[in-house]
């Protein structure tokens, strides 16, 4: 597939900004501004603090819908802990922003945070066959360090979401350390798994998730 036919597929299976647009201009705002705190503070807003991003009282209804859409995941307390592409909870790609830690819930959404908020970003994950450490610098669309070599490279396992994305369809997207272990692991299942080279899958992960940090 071409750039324009991944977005429409990935747009399809987990419409984020489509999503997004669905909410008050109040709503969205805050929206994003949780998905800023998370480069801002390393962690995801408490409760308290976003009622008073919110300025209303029934935050509990907003966070639920925030949930319910899948723009959001909660913790069984109620408290936010991911907002794609970022996550609390302990996933293969940790990332290094703004003197923070804070774990990216997929390959591609590792790639998405240095575009979304202008800001540098090491990346720190491995290969899904070889669990080989994997290391990047990233500034914007551009990598500025790539650890074992340049040529590695993104894959997809295409899916349904079930529920969750990010319990789900995030978890079947990797990094490969080489083309040899890329055609090892489509070879699992070549009729939905798909490669991108680094660029390819930076500019897919930008075009996907920068729109979520612009008004409307």
């Amino acid at each position: 597939m071409n750039k324009a036919e991944t977005l429409y597929r990935l747009r399809s299976l987990l419409p984020l900004k489509e999503r997004q647009q669905r909410l008050s201009s109040e709503e969205a705002a805050c929206h994003r501004a949780i998905l800023l705190f998370f480069v801002e503070q390393g962690r995801a807003p408490e409760v308290s603090k976003i009622s008073r991003m919110l300025g209303q009282a029934d935050t509990g209804n907003f966070l639920s819908r925030l949930r319910d859409n899948d723009l959001i995941v909660l913790d069984d307390g109620d408290e936010v802990v991911g907002a794609y592409p970022l996550t609390m909870e302990k996933t293969s790609h940790l990332l290094k922003v703004n003197g923070h830690q804070v774990h990216a819930m997929c390959a591609l959404d590792a790639l998405a945070v240095s575009p979304m908020f202008g800001l540098d970003v090491i990346i720190d994950s491995s290969c899904e066959m070889s669990s080989e450490p994997i290391h990047l610098r990233q500034r914007g669309r551009e990598l500025l360090e790539t650890i074992p070599s340049a040529e590695l490279l993104l894959g997809i396992h295409w899916q349904e979401t079930t529920g969750c994305a990010a319990h789900s369809l995030c978890r079947k997207m990797v990094f490969l350390k080489n083309l040899d272990a890329a055609i090892d692991w489509q070879k699992l299942a070549p009729e939905t798994r798909e490669l991108f080279s680094l660029q390819e899958a930076m500019e897919l992960a930008a075009e996907f998730f920068v729109p979520l940090m612009q008004e409307r």
